[in-house]
């Protein structure tokens, strides 16, 4: 490709320069030299700077050994401990924020109270969720067919359900609506309570709903949202149903239990809002939630059950918590 006259004319300008200089007194010559070098050191120094810099992290790559799994294992809990910690911040800013509200609106009270005792008292049952296998020898009856000696059996209902099975029952004050935890998140509900055994309805299950509410970032604020209905899904997800138009939600917003009778006194995470749209003309968000625990794989659980609290109804109680046997 022939040079442009553009480029020949600058090539015989810079010859020319150069001769210029060759021709120019030595004090002249090194006065340019100075003023170039003058020019192009920060230039220099950066590009040394970078170019150190790059081949320092690379021979740092190359000498680095790979992660052994358990220095993995470490790392990824680590951040699930991180990702735990940041929820209960999350739910702990958005509640101090509700009950600013509330006192804004209602007002400090005028005398101090004494708390009473409560006539309901929230414990955990831990239960472990059963694996296929013992799932088989519990459904064939190879495991319970023993407590028929003594007429009870286990019910045929509970037996012939699919959904997954937990290793606790009536003998440990189960019942039907109790909730299952996993942590803090919700896992489902007691669907069907056998003597021995239950099963557990999950959050994605068709036939589950739960009220729910967002909590969601406003400004640096973190602040609890709309409330709606949680609904299962068919697909392994949840929809959240009833969100007004008005109210604002995105990608990546959590969703926790709203009306704290069902889940104890702090809301526990349903999910995260993994889409929402507003068609045109629509009155309500079309929400979809990926449940926080995935029921089928989850392996130890935690049931809510709701005991009445003895000491509320000034019955006398041991140190334990249970009646004093009677005296004759």
């Amino acid at each position: 490709m022939s040079p442009t006259r553009r480029e020949t004319l600058c090539l015989v300008a810079m010859l020319g320069v150069a001769g210029g200089l060759a021709a120019a007194p030595p004090r002249l010559q090194d006065r340019v030299r100075g003023t170039l070098r003058d020019v192009a050191s920060p230039a220099q120094r950066l590009v040394r700077r970078v170019t150190d810099g790059a081949t320092e992290w690379v021979q740092h790559r190359l000498q680095r050994p790979d992660a052994s799994d358990e220095a993995v294992k470490r790392l990824q809990r680590d951040l699930a401990d991180a990702r735990r910690k940041i929820r209960e911040l999350e739910v702990a800013v958005a509640t101090v924020h509700e009950e600013k509200a509330e006192i804004q609106l209602t007002g400090v009270a005028l005398w101090r109270g004494k708390p009473g005792a409560p006539l309901i008292v929230d414990e955990l049952l831990p239960a472990t969720v059963l694996g296929a296998e013992n799932v088989d020898l519990v459904r064939h009856g190879k495991l319970l067919d023993a407590g028929t000696s003594d007429g009870v059996r286990e019910s045929s209902l509970v037996l012939d359900d699919p959904r997954p099975l937990i290793d606790q029952g009536e003998s440990t004050g189960l019942s039907a609506g109790q909730s299952v935890f996993a942590g803090r998140c919700i896992v489902g509900r007691v669907a069907r309570v056998g003597h021995w055994v239950s099963t557990v309805l999950p959050v994605s299950d068709p036939e589950f709903r739960g009220l729910a509410r967002i909590i969601r970032g406003e400004g640096e604020q973190t602040v609890f949202g709309a409330e709606g209905l949680l609904e299962g899904s068919s697909d392994g997800l949840c929809r959240l149903k009833h969100i007004p138009a008005t109210e604002p939600i995105s990608e990546g917003d959590r969703v926790y239990t709203a009306g704290g009778d069902a889940t104890g006194p702090a809301p526990m995470m349903y999910g995260t809002v993994v889409s929402a749209e507003l068609a045109t003309g629509a009155t309500h968000w079309d929400v979809v939630v990926r449940p926080a625990v995935d029921a089928a794989r989850v392996r130890t659980v935690q049931v809510l059950r709701k005991e009445r609290n003895l000491r509320s109804l000034g019955e006398k109680v041991s140190e334990n918590g249970e009646r004093p046997p009677p005296t004759d």
